[in-house]
């Protein structure tokens, strides 16, 4: 049976009191590598199965990857739906 997609999916937040940005994914690495660059796996705060869903990456950890922080939040996802796959190969 197919999964109803998460009404996250396709969001982006940006936390300022957190420094933080808190995106939706289907290809977050494992709770090791997350762990290792500091980013939290927080998808059981929003009722997901898999923790891994929805991350909060430290908009420094984003900066130390090459990306750009911007208010574009289209081009905030893309970016970290690439980070998210990078770190997964």
């Amino acid at each position: 049976m197919a999964q109803e997609p998460h009404s996250l999916e396709n969001q982006t937040f940006y936390d300022s009191q957190k420094n933080a940005l808190i995106h939706y994914t289907c290809n977050a690495p494992s709770e090791e590598i997350l762990g290792e660059l500091g980013i939290k796996s927080i998808g059981d705060e929003y009722g997901c199965d898999d923790v891994r869903e929805v991350v909060e990456v430290p908009v420094g950890i984003y900066l130390e990857r090459g990306f750009m922080f911007t208010k574009d939040f289209d081009l905030l996802r893309i970016n970290l739906e690439n980070l998210m796959r990078n770190l997964s190969q």
